[in-house]
């Protein structure tokens, strides 16, 4: 029992400092990638755009059809 609680102990000790590290590389990751799509969309390159999508995303304009890798426009306003 006491090996339980101490390991139960050891868990609530170290966790919080896993999920903080492990959501600081997230964090970098999502930056990096943001700072990739406004990088390639000032380039109003609409098939690099596109790449940087996965195959599955389906784009979903306000008050317009989805729009989905395989079809629609290929215009960069």
């Amino acid at each position: 029992m006491r090996k339980l609680l101490s390991f139960t102990l050891m868990l609530v000790a170290v966790l919080p400092a896993l999920a903080k590290d492990d959501e600081a590389k997230i964090k970098t990751v999502v930056e990096d990638r943001y700072q990739e799509w406004i990088a390639t969309a000032n380039k109003k390159d609409a098939e690099a755009l596109t790449n940087l999508y996965d195959e599955n995303a389906v784009l979903m304009p306000k008050q317009e059809e989805p729009c989905d890798r395989q079809g629609g426009d290929r215009r960069v306003d």
